[in-house]
């Protein structure tokens, strides 16, 4: 168990006097894993190699999408650039990064990275020739990359403006265009790379991206639409024409010939005609992105990052590559460590299985180790030094996580239908098994876990929690199944109680069970009674309810596609919604797992974060004591930039 550490509580000195108010849920930057969805992409069309960011990971793919390799990249991916058999990776705080892909299939990252002087961080990075042009808050950079493994600065200047936020650039023969979300379209001479001058701005509210073709300069901003500068004189640039219809987030841009794509995250990939830069007009929006992020062409083809979809190929043939490190289902044990199942089957680095990451800095998620399981991994349950995961046709999956960068399978035991969640109590491992119903499997030798007893439950079996030899099933259409196990291997159901919707999820609590019902939002159940459980309240969360969490007196709920709900249940007869802390997700809210005041998140495609939700205002995280930690209290590290 490792040790936690102080944090000197002086501050709640000043909350006296002050009425405690309900903070609305809080998301920090590195609360997520991957940390971004799907963020960057970048094609070599000769070698048919897709290069694509996600969170921490750097993926290879074969033109059709095809995992060829990856590459745990020890941070953030924010943006990249490839050139002659390297990736150049924008790390924030961690510098810029070179990546040799010369095998893609085992990519490798350059010793010694790159790191600006003044520990500001690096958001974007463009290479032309010995030179990589960077940009990271009010700076611009050039570094010479001719010595992969030992990159230097070449040249730096700041950028005018009180406040500059710039994230993203291009360079286009002397001059490199430098979108700032603040101030506009900055330009820059690089005619001398050693000798950069900057020339002027443009004022765009909320530039995000920048392409340059020619003589024109193609900005998109956030929340807004496109800008068409003229930079000739690129000591006195022109805007030419705009495009802004309604309703439209545009980010990434390329622009090939008379044609711009840009990646609208609101509704997809825009078409744009640019033949006119005084009159642009949107030909088409490509349907099939739903959180478009960034598109670049090649060859005839749309590559674009989306937010809820992963990497998609759209053009002379279709595509879809999903993502490592989905989330279905999670975990969080005493350490604070992170438990992940995502449910592809696969074997291999870049696939699908058992994730674990270190949360204890709840600002910085840290991935720690991985591996795949032979079925579709959809739920995970930790014991000890062992995670149980439910792995869909393959059964139950004993994993020895002792080791956290090095977590291995030791026994596994396949059961008759498909695994959909499992608990553990004591000796045995209760499974979900789908239409099979409830299994009944010892795990006390794990490398040789034995069937000990079942129950064919009336429905399909979607959920299990053990409570004192009772076992209660959500099961599907038919509701609450209350199944007496102090017989392992004579499981009797002593009770049920069918509910309106489709049973996925629950969590016992004293005499109730708090069943996520799907459509029909959460059903609460007094069981006091087993034989004869009853309806003591429901609540129409609005979505559809898949996982719920107990903390306290409130019932966290994931919600589907209607994010994060939570509930004051402190009244089983009414439960009643906490407006504060409810919050739309990146992804579909799967499952929710709650310690203290922090409700950790599976999201899907989106996958893993974790919100706080707290009485306090200011926020102080609740002590983090647990027995024999030697510390007194957790220390929660707030992010700063966004």
């Amino acid at each position: 168990m490792r040790n936690s550490a102080c944090l000197i509580a002086a501050v709640l000195l000043t909350l006296l006097g002050h009425a405690i108010v309900q903070a609305a849920p809080e998301i920090q930057s590195g609360d997520r894993w991957p940390q971004a969805a799907a963020r960057a992409v970048a094609v070599d069309a000769a070698a048919g190699h897709v290069f694509l960011a996600r969170g921490n990971m750097l993926t290879i793919l074969d033109s059709n999408l095809a995992f060829v390799g990856s590459k745990e990249m020890g941070g953030e991916i924010l943006g990249i650039f490839y050139a002659a058999e390297r990736v150049y990776a924008a790390m924030g705080t961690n510098g810029l990064q070179i990546v040799d892909v010369s095998n893609p299939a085992a990519p490798a990252v350059f010793a010694n990275p790159f790191t600006p002087s003044d520990g500001r961080g690096i958001e974007s990075v463009f290479v032309a020739g010995q030179y990589a042009y960077t940009v990271g808050l009010n700076r611009f950079m050039v570094v010479d990359v001719s010595s992969p493994a030992a990159p230097s600065e070449a040249a730096a200047i700041t950028l005018p403006g009180l406040l500059v936020y710039s994230i993203n650039l291009f360079v286009s023969g002397t001059v490199a265009a430098v979108a700032d979300q603040v101030s506009g379209l900055h330009l820059i001479d690089v005619s001398v790379p050693q000798a950069p001058v900057w020339r002027s701005v443009t004022t765009i509210p909320g530039a995000w991206d920048v392409s340059v073709s020619g003589n024109h300069a193609y900005v998109t901003a956030s929340a807004g639409g496109m800008t068409i500068v003229d930079i000739t004189d690129r000591t006195n640039p022109d805007v030419l024409g705009t495009l802004a219809p309604a309703g439209v987030n545009f980010l990434g841009i390329f622009v090939t010939g008379g044609t711009a794509y840009v990646a609208d995250a609101n509704h997809g990939v825009g078409e744009v005609n640019v033949a006119d830069p005084a009159d642009p007009t949107l030909v088409q929006t490509l349907a099939g992105t739903g959180g478009a992020y960034a598109v670049t062409a090649s060859g005839g083809d749309l590559w674009v990052c989306d937010f809820s979809q992963g990497l998609q190929k759209l053009g002379s043939s279709t595509a879809q590559y999903d993502p490592p490190a989905d989330a279905a289902d999670l975990f969080v044990d005493e350490d604070y460590y992170l438990y992940i199942v995502d449910g592809t089957a696969g074997a291999g680095d870049g696939t699908e299985g058992l994730r674990i990451l270190d949360a204890f800095n709840l600002g910085n998620f840290v991935y720690k180790g991985f591996v795949a399981t032979p079925g579709q991994a959809s739920a995970v349950f930790v014991a000890g030094d062992y995670a149980y995961v439910a792995d869909g046709t393959s059964g139950l999956q004993i994993v020895d996580v002792a080791d956290k960068t090095a977590p291995a399978i030791v026994g596994a035991l396949d059961t008759p239908d498909t695994a959909r969640d499992v608990f553990v109590s004591g000796d045995y491992a209760y499974v979900a098994d789908g239409a099979d119903g409830l299994r009944i499997i010892n795990v006390a030798a794990k490398n040789n876990p034995q069937s000990a007893g079942a129950y064919d439950t009336d429905g399909t079996a979607c959920a299990v929690f053990v409570s004192a030899d009772v076992a209660y099933v959500a099961d599907g259409d038919s509701g609450l199944q209350i199944i007496d196990v102090a017989d392992k291997g004579n499981p009797t159901r002593i009770g049920f109680l069918d509910t309106a919707g489709t049973a996925y999820d629950l969590v016992i609590s004293g005499d109730y069970a708090y069943v996520a019902d799907g459509s029909d939002g959460v059903r609460i159940i007094n069981i006091s009674h087993p034989a004869s459980p009853a309806n003591a309240g429901s609540y129409d969360t609005g979505g559809t309810a898949m996982g719920v969490s107990l903390s306290g007196g409130y019932l966290r709920v994931a919600d589907g596609a209607n994010g994060l709900v939570t509930l004051d249940v402190s009244t089983p007869a009414s439960p009643t919604p906490v407006t504060a802390w409810a919050t739309g997700t990146n992804g579909t809210a799967l499952k929710v797992f709650s310690v203290n005041e922090y409700a950790f998140l599976a999201e899907g495609l989106a996958g893993a974060s974790v919100y706080k939700l707290t009485d306090e205002e200011p926020f102080e995280p609740t002590p983090y004591n647990p027995p024999d930690s030697g510390g007194s209290c957790f220390i929660d590290t707030i992010a700063g930039a966004p």
